[in-house]
């Protein structure tokens, strides 16, 4: 109990990174100490999260008491030149964030250094940040920042919002609402933003017909995509034979077309067939 009582919680920095190590194409360079995206690294690949590229700049005593960026200057360059990312996003521990590193302003300062690399900073490194809410700032920044302004695709499509390293299961779980979404309403699956995506699958958000956001911390992000591309959204999860029906329903309620009653028929008749040994078992002690 006293463990629980006096662990640290869950800050902005791990859930940027719960976002950010399934994005293949990019990088992630830490303005922070070896430790942190070592151990961090082999956690979030564990788990299964391992499209991105995960660095440190490695930090020491003079970079703090005096303030110096040059460590992160050379790692920036590293990454782009001798590891071909051109997409690098800068996070910074709570280091730089206490002693008031404007990342932002050193990302704008690198940039004509590195002309051909499109450099992010995010700012959820601070103490001031929960680990939610790093996920809900992170998701929303991707979505200012990668999709492109382009029509909507020609077949029906969609995008998952909301899948991230945190989340049990995360990868069976979005590749079964693709599934259910692809069989029951006829819709092509275009990203699910952030496990198992890339950069060049976020720049096609802005094509799809409908956004599945299965977390809260998704909704600012899905708002953003409703007001600039005019993409509606549901904001569930399926749960349970039933709910997963309601799911569908409110997903072709919400897309205007209704569902293929033939797949419904058939996913349900495979589900009751499934959960029909332990009904019976479970009947005893009913």
């Amino acid at each position: 109990m006293g463990l629980y009582k006096t662990a640290p919680p869950l800050s902005g920095r791990m859930g940027a990174l719960w976002c950010l190590s399934g994005i293949a194409q990019s990088a992630v360079v830490e303005f922070g100490c070896m430790g942190h995206m070592a151990y961090g690294r082999t956690f979030l690949h564990r788990m299964g999260s391992f499209g991105g590229k995960l660095y440190s700049t490695h930090i020491g005593e003079t970079d703090i008491a005096m303030g110096d960026t040059s460590r992160l200057t050379c790692a920036v360059e590293w990454v782009s030149e001798t590891q071909g990312i051109k997409t690098i996003f800068l996070l910074p521990s709570s280091v730089p964030e206490v002693i008031g590193i404007d990342l932002k302003a050193l990302a704008q300062e690198l940039s004509p250094q590195f002309p051909d690399t499109r450099l992010i900073p995010l700012t959820a490194g601070g103490f001031d940040v929960c680990g939610h809410k790093g996920v809900e700032l992170t998701l929303l920044e991707l979505c200012k920042t990668f999709p492109k302004e382009m029509p909507l695709s020609e077949q029906p499509s969609f995008n998952i919002i909301g899948s991230c390293a945190d989340m049990f299961r995360f990868h069976a779980d979005a590749a079964e609402i693709a599934r259910l979404a692809s069989g029951a309403l006829g819709m092509e699956h275009l990203c699910t933003m952030t496990s198992g995506t890339s950069i060049s699958k976020l720049e096609t958000m802005g094509a799809a017909h409908l956004n599945f956001v299965i977390r809260r911390e998704g909704e600012a992000a899905a708002k953003y995509l409703k007001e600039r591309f005019g993409t509606p959204y549901l904001m569930a999860r399926p749960y349970g034979i039933q709910g997963t029906l309601d799911w569908l329903e409110a997903a072709a309620s919400l897309w205007g077309r209704p569902v293929d009653k033939a797949f419904i028929r058939q996913e349900k008749e495979n589900a009751m067939e499934q959960i029909a040994p332990i009904q019976a078992v479970l009947g005893r002690f009913l």
